[in-house]
């Protein structure tokens, strides 16, 4: 009951209130071309790779030579 007097009462008192200024551009959905805030750390140099595929291939034959557990393992996987 209360809460139909306190609606009532606003509906026949709300006046509505133009803004004193309006807005001289309208307003867009696009973002603005600012630059972010956070800077993403490039590095001084540009890395280069450690070693090529095949100083790794030469270093794995060269440390698995005289392994014969590995060796085996390595026939009998590619002998197929």
């Amino acid at each position: 009951m209360k809460l139909k007097k306190y609606n009532n009462f606003i509906k026949e008192n709300a006046v509505e209130v133009e803004p004193r200024v309006k807005p001289t551009t309208a307003p867009t959905t696009t973002p603005g071309k600012r630059r972010s805030p956070f800077k993403k750390d490039a590095p001084s140099v540009k890395p280069a790779p450690k070693a090529s595929a095949e100083d790794v291939a030469e270093k794995f034959i060269s440390l698995t030579k005289d392994n014969s557990y590995i060796q085996d393992m390595l026939t009998k996987k590619y002998s197929k």
